[in-house]
């Protein structure tokens, strides 16, 4: 980036207008106009002033500041390293002290001062309170966007050291929260109730983290069949002891009822055909529960007891013309080739019987 680009976009990020920039530097619009498309430049002398206008350096207004920074960030993140590996929190903060003192202007060496100052709390509680106000400044003078919500990211741990919950609740719903592709905060600004049944859904985002891992070990051929099968047991049995009451919720109903149908499509390529009618109808049975639920449906087992599922909430994308229920569904599944070796099996169309008598296609 050139003067002229670094200048017109730190005057946007300030949101300044052209006029308030000249009026502010004594000159015309017009000239504030040519640096911006490099018609001109601005003089020599006026550097200074412009960089305090923004609060940053003339090297970053030259476009040498940024190679400069990067290399001397990169050096002192791997002499902190150093500090952090040995567990040295003292030696740590004594380092990036002076560091910090040495380049005050450095923004992410900001950062990582008051990460170190973070981890020698136990030292001296005063650490805290030094960072805080780094930080607090930053937010306020950054004009970097990614800066700007590492340091709020920062304000919130800090802030967690202090047990301020107004101010980490302040940061996370007004600075990080919409940010976020995954929450991993709220479980430190919630109480009571509130935190109970936040704990209680990560109880089942493991559960669906767990079941696309399997997929995934499918999709790789990760194992062998045999495994495969010993995996989807394993699965089972720890939904039996997550759900003691089998109070499954709606998505759990439908990750039980796919993975056991994938289980029983391994033990007919194995031709252990007993094993696959005992996964299908585990498959057939959570397909009907799911289908059959009220439009409300409280947990009862312990660990999930302050949870409602509700029908309402279950979205779906498929072509409505072709799918139906999850019983619908399951229906045409087990009628693929992957079941040929049950065609004639009594047991087998008995279960498709079953199903059939739930089905339902979507008009």
């Amino acid at each position: 980036m050139n003067i002229s680009s670094i200048i017109k976009e730190l005057r946007q990020k300030k949101k300044m207008s052209q006029e308030e920039l000249a009026e502010y530097l004594g000159v015309s619009t017009q000239a504030v106009s040519r640096w911006e498309t490099s018609v001109s430049y601005p003089d020599i002398t006026l550097l200074p002033l412009i960089a305090n206008v923004f609060n940053v350096t003339v090297d970053y207004l030259l476009g040498t500041d940024k190679f400069k920074n990067d290399k001397l960030i990169e050096e002192v993140k791997k002499e902190y390293h150093k500090y952090q590996v040995k567990g040295d929190n003292v030696g740590a903060h004594k380092y990036m002290k002076e560091i910090y003192e040495k380049y005050p202007h450095v923004e992410k060496l900001q950062l990582i001062y008051a990460d170190a100052c973070n981890c020698a709390y136990n030292v001296n509680r005063q650490y805290i309170d030094d960072a805080i106000e780094i930080i607090e400044r930053l937010v306020r003078t950054t004009l970097n966007d990614d800066i700007k919500f590492e340091a709020y990211d920062t304000l919130f741990w800090l802030y967690n050291k202090k047990e301020n919950k107004e101010k980490m609740k302040d940061i996370f719903n007004n600075h990080i929260k919409d940010k976020l592709k995954k929450d991993y905060y709220s479980e430190f600004i919630l109480e009571g109730e509130e935190l109970t049944i936040y704990s209680q859904k990560e109880i089942k985002n493991v559960v669906d983290m767990l079941w696309s891992v399997m997929l995934s070990f499918r999709s790789n051929n990760s194992y062998d069949l045999e495994t495969n099968i010993i995996l989807t047991d394993k699965f089972n049995k720890i939904m039996t002891i997550l759900y003691e009451h089998e109070d499954y919720g709606l998505q759990e109903l439908w990750l039980l009822n796919t993975i056991n149908l994938f289980t029983a499509i391994d033990c007919l390529k194995l031709d252990r055909i007993d094993d696959a009618l005992n996964y299908i109808k585990l498959s057939v049975k959570y397909a009907i529960e799911r289908d059959s639920r009220p439009n409300e449906f409280k947990h009862k087992s312990l660990l999930l007891n302050r949870l409602v599922d509700k029908q309402d909430n279950v979205t779906f994308s498929g072509n409505k013309q072709i799918y139906g229920n999850n019983c619908f569904t399951l229906y045409e599944d087990l009628q693929r080739g992957d079941f040929v070796k049950l065609k004639g099996n009594e047991e087998y169309i008995k279960l498709l019987e079953e199903l059939a008598k739930h089905k339902r296609q979507y008009n």
